[in-house]
């Protein structure tokens, strides 16, 4: 253990980021020196301690960790902020917070189309009825990626398939909310 932290505090970035991509491979004191790499100012080594976080915490979404995941959603480095985002989806899949939803939602707006496309799938993980419109308006997105992302979102939620065009899911989710009781 006190290797990989000399490891982490070491200046080379190769050496950290081995170190932060190793601790997937200990026990659970390994999650405090991970929080800790999350506040690295390399964006290789935060990118690497948040997908060690995600494959420790697994599908729990009880992982204290994964909290401190959420606060990479608002880095300067868009792989950062992409990483973390696909790593929320995957571990919160099976049930989602409410602020965990909030927080993917609004990284459909990120100006970054990766980290766009990677909420647009994590919203469709964790079957965000929530994301629905705003997974509509991205099936315009100048992206293609998050365009295909989107519907498969919208797909994997509603279990309905009505293209990639908005006029028949903006049709249905009219024609849903009037017969709703």
């Amino acid at each position: 253990m006190s290797i990989l932290r000399s490891a982490l505090a070491s200046k080379d970035t190769v050496v950290k980021t081995a170190a932060a991509g190793a601790m997937y491979q200990m026990d659970d004191p390994r999650l405090r020196m991970l929080q800790k790499a999350l506040r690295d100012p390399d964006p290789q080594v935060k990118r690497a301690a948040i997908e060690s976080i995600q494959y420790i915490c697994g599908d729990s979404n009880e992982c204290e960790a994964m909290h401190n995941v959420s606060g990479c959603l608002k880095a300067s480095d868009e792989k950062v902020r992409e990483t973390a985002v696909r790593a929320i989806g995957f571990v919160f899949s099976s049930k989602a917070s409410g602020q965990v939803e909030v927080d993917l939602l609004s990284m459909l707006h990120d100006r970054s189309p990766s980290v766009r496309s990677e909420a647009a799938f994590s919203l469709g993980l964790i079957r965000s009825w929530n994301a629905v419109r705003p997974l509509v308006r991205r099936l315009t997105d100048s992206n293609a990626s998050v365009r295909g992302k989107a519907r498969w979102a919208l797909v994997n939620i509603t279990g309905k398939d009505f293209g990639s065009g908005q006029y028949k899911w903006a049709r249905w989710i009219a024609k849903s909310e009037r017969t709703k009781p």
